[in-house]
């Protein structure tokens, strides 16, 4: 899926920043499929973070509003009677990134309830790292989640950092935020990622803080794509914003290929800090066939900066509310250059949606 664009850019990376790479480092192991069996509840999800080097496999929804202390299903007597809700799965400093595969097969999780403001690498994965994430939704999530020093924070309603990952047909609803740390980024799906491929993916809600924060992705470390997938709701920072994803700060050969944001966003800096679909889009920055709605967005430019050679291919419409039926024909560029007979699909007065999850 890596084109070959994409391969070239990645010459330009200083040997500096492949030195700052995070690796997934561990002895030889052997990974074990795991069926997980009808009735399995969220104490059993939570029970995850006990091995982190298997393959998971759900064959039911979840229902977690037991992790909210305001929930009358509110458990006082288990896993989350501190009041902070869900455990990320996954920690880089104990050692126990999640690196194994979670197959939701097409089922939900709901109500997750995570409040962790003194903590970082936050989700319902709190570290990926070689891992694969798929065919999973989140739905009617509350999540928080930032520490106030320089490096290490990040949030996501799905994974909060990834690595050498992989995250396809998922999606998330709900609220995620940091607290507006200036040093947290964000995202609706994921809040930093490296070398990663998010993949058929979306995120409906609100994503509010500091930092680089976007819709779907908060930051974009270094290579990875974003493919075929989309952002609606608002996004609010104190830093570099997009619908999409905040960005990057450096020289990272990102992809991203048939995406759109149709959310809000607002930034503290005002509009050199926003953008429709990026906010700071560093040298080789690749964007193809995607789109931001300039009238929702309340931006007329796809990326708030553009830092380097950066290739650009991204169309805003429905300036003032003028087009608004544009995105709803796959007959219209750029959606007449995406798949609509596997991956996408046509709504009816509304914008495409992904045919799966």
């Amino acid at each position: 899926m890596i084109s070959r664009k994409f391969l070239f850019s990645l010459l330009s990376i200083s040997v500096i920043i492949l030195f700052s790479i995070p690796f997934c480092f561990g002895g030889e192991v052997v990974l074990t499929g795991v069926i997980i069996p009808r009735g399995f509840d969220c104490e059993k999800l939570q029970a995850m973070e006990n091995n982190t080097l298997i393959n998971y496999s759900l064959s039911n929804d979840v229902d977690c509003s037991m992790t909210n202390p305001t929930s009358i299903n509110f458990d006082a007597s288990g896993p989350w009677a501190d009041g902070k809700g869900f455990r990320p799965i996954g920690d880089d400093r104990t050692g126990h990134n999640f690196e194994g595969t979670f197959d939701g097969n097409g089922y939900k999780i709901t109500n997750l309830y995570i409040n962790r403001p003194d903590e970082d690498r936050v989700g319902l994965f709190g570290y990926v790292c070689g891992g694969t994430i798929k065919n999973v939704g989140l739905e009617n999530v509350d999540i928080t989640g930032s520490v106030d020093t320089i490096g290490g924070n990040f949030v996501g309603g799905l994974v909060g950092q990834a690595a050498s990952a992989t995250v396809e047909n998922c999606y998330v609803t709900g609220s995620i935020k940091n607290n507006n740390n200036a040093y947290c980024h964000t995202g609706g799906l994921v809040g930093w990622l490296c070398g990663t491929e998010v993949v058929n993916s979306h995120f409906s809600g609100s994503v509010d803080g500091g930092g680089f924060v976007g819709g779907l992705v908060g930051y974009l470390a270094y290579m990875g794509e974003i493919v075929n997938s989309y952002a609606t709701g608002s996004v609010n920072a104190n830093g570099n914003v997009g619908g999409l994803t905040g960005g990057s700060l450096v020289s990272t050969g990102f992809e991203i290929t048939n995406c759109y944001a149709t959310n809000s966003v607002n930034s503290a800096y005002g509009g050199a800090g926003g953008g429709g679909l990026v906010g700071y889009a560093s040298d080789n920055t690749f964007i193809t066939n995607s789109y931001w709605d300039i009238s929702r967005s309340g931006l007329d430019r796809c990326c708030a900066i553009v830092d380097g050679t950066c290739t650009i291919e991204c169309t805003g419409k429905n300036a003032g509310g003028s087009e608004p039926n544009y995105w709803y024909y796959s007959t219209n560029p750029p959606l007449n250059e995406w798949d609509f007979t596997t991956i996408w699909k046509e709504e009816t007065d509304d914008y495409p949606s992904l045919r799966k999850p």
